[in-house]
């Protein structure tokens, strides 16, 4: 079973991490569905699947739950008062499922060289991660991940990721978060973990 990560952390909340290896099938199978997503690309329909095959993992139930979305695009679950977070990259899918003591940001990243070359776009001086404890890949995709996952928590857009966030080295494996938008400020521990060539950020 390629569920690859799978962490409890504090008020229940649950992370997990599955690289998507199956047929459409096995999912259409065990999400008792018929249709196969409406999505045009081949891999929006396996992430779609097993996004929603890795909620009902994580929630321990085999009745899937209604996923909708607002019209910022932030996603809500329809029959349950917990809150979730989603992220895919290459195969894989992320899921964070929380309830409302938690504000649910999630992202994942594969480790590589394009977030130093865009550096500019996202980083400022306000982000501050030692040098020497990561290698400058895994240094700037960490921070765009991060900042990915205060983005979705902050849910509405319209956030200038060198403007209106920062983050902060704090121990191993944990960041802070601030994000800075008009009248809103928000300060979110973060956690991040590198799997394999990947980098998982989520909040605490």
């Amino acid at each position: 079973m390629p569920l690859i990560y799978q962490s409890e952390i504090k008020n229940k909340a649950v992370v997990g991490v599955w690289h998507i290896q199956e047929p459409i099938s096995f999912f259409l199978e065990q999400l008792n569905e018929n249709q196969v997503p409406d999505e045009k690309l081949e891999s929006r329909k396996f992430e779609k699947l097993g996004t929603s095959y890795l909620l009902n993992v994580l929630a321990k139930r085999s009745i899937h739950h209604t996923v909708v979305y607002d019209t910022f695009g932030k996603p809500f679950l329809e029959d349950s008062a917990d809150s979730v977070s989603f992220s895919h990259k290459k195969n894989h899918v992320a899921v964070m499922l929380a309830n409302d003591k938690l504000l649910p940001g999630i992202d994942i990243e594969t480790v590589c060289n394009l977030p130093v070359k865009l550096a500019p776009k996202f980083v400022s001086d306000n982000d501050i991660i030692p040098d020497g404890i990561l290698t400058v890949d895994q240094k700037f995709t960490l921070i765009w991940a991060a900042k990915e996952s205060l983005y979705k928590v902050y849910g509405r857009k319209e956030l200038d990721f060198r403007k209106n966030m920062s983050v902060h080295f704090k121990s191993p494996n944990q960041l802070v978060g601030f994000v800075e938008k008009d009248a809103v400020t928000m300060q979110l521990q973060l956690r991040y973990e590198f799997i394999n060539n990947l980098v998982l950020v989520h909040t605490l």
